[in-house]
């Protein structure tokens, strides 16, 4: 009967040392889990603020391109009118050229 109590107290004492393992172990993994939602809730705040420097990244280059655009159109308006003035400068005789360089001096000098 002796043996049998220290066999007994043996494998009381076995299962005893595995609940305490078992025990740190799911503290350890608690900890883990509990680390790991806190890093991935870093890496979502992180993600998440580049999503926000992007779309005002895009905005700006949007807008950007829209005042480029319309600087492109007034340019190239600019470009029709000084070659259709070339056009009627190069159709008019001397005369009209002399005239028209007449009236270009008084506009700008008055």
């Amino acid at each position: 009967m002796g043996e049998d109590t220290s066999s007994s107290v043996a494998v009381a004492a076995a299962n005893e040392a595995s609940l305490v393992e078992s025990s740190v172990s799911s503290a350890a993994t608690a900890d883990f889990v509990k680390e790991e939602k806190l890093s991935e809730a870093a890496v979502i705040r992180e993600l998440k603020d580049t999503i926000d420097d992007l779309n005002k990244t895009r905005v700006r280059e949007q807008e950007a391109t829209k005042d480029l655009k319309a600087q492109l159109k007034k340019a190239q308006n600019d470009l029709k009118e000084i070659k259709l003035l070339l056009d009627m400068y190069k159709t008019c005789t001397k005369e009209q050229r002399e005239k028209a360089q007449i009236m270009v001096r008084t506009l700008c000098c008055s």
